[in-house]
């Protein structure tokens, strides 16, 4: 969360939570979920978390504008633009009954999907001797597939699992070690 450290330091004002931050291919549909959004003294804490409105509101990359479902409710989708490349950023701003007001940011980075061959695949050696074959694809964002062959257990000190993903029918340039804090896959996967 690039936005995320809270600057209010009144206990009674609202806390807006625009949810974490976001992957998305074009096309796709993406949940936007301001609910962990909350207002601990309002009367009405039960039902809305003291909140009595909130709205979303598109930041940036606005060449590629959206449509929400409803830019008012807490929890609101949306089509990622065919046309979307860079990163969407959306603010969520929420009220209480007085009007108090918080702000929380979200973003959204727009992937395109690739195959292990087309990470792994270069002819370029790099720019220097510590830049040994580096991917045509650094520093973009991407989904890919494959099978998992190969676990190697959870490092303990960060919790990430590691793991071998093959793309089926390729042998050459065909594999990639994944370093992943949110998945657990199993062999077979």
């Amino acid at each position: 969360y690039k936005d995320d450290i809270q600057t209010n330091s009144d206990a009674t004002l609202p806390v807006a939570d625009a949810g974490p931050d976001q992957v998305a291919l074009q096309g796709e549909t993406v949940t936007l979920d301001g609910s962990e959004s909350y207002d601990i003294f309002a009367e009405d804490s039960s039902s809305t978390g003291g909140i009595m409105f909130s709205e979303w509101l598109q930041i940036g990359d606005l060449s590629s504008p959206v449509d929400f479902v409803d830019s008012e409710s807490l929890i609101t989708t949306f089509e990622v633009p065919e046309d979307a490349a860079g990163d969407l950023a959306f603010r969520l701003t929420v009220y209480d009954a007085e009007f108090n007001d918080d702000l929380d940011t979200v973003y959204v980075m727009i992937a395109s999907e690739a195959t292990i061959y087309d990470i792994q695949y270069t002819t370029d050696p790099g720019a220097s001797e510590n830049d040994c074959y580096p991917s045509p694809l650094v520093n973009k964002v991407v989904t890919t597939s494959g099978v998992v062959t190969h676990k190697i257990f959870a490092d303990h000190d960060t919790h990430a699992e590691t793991f071998f993903l093959q793309q089926s029918g390729i042998d050459s340039w065909g594999g990639i070690y994944v370093h992943d804090y949110d998945i657990s896959p199993n062999v077979g996967d």
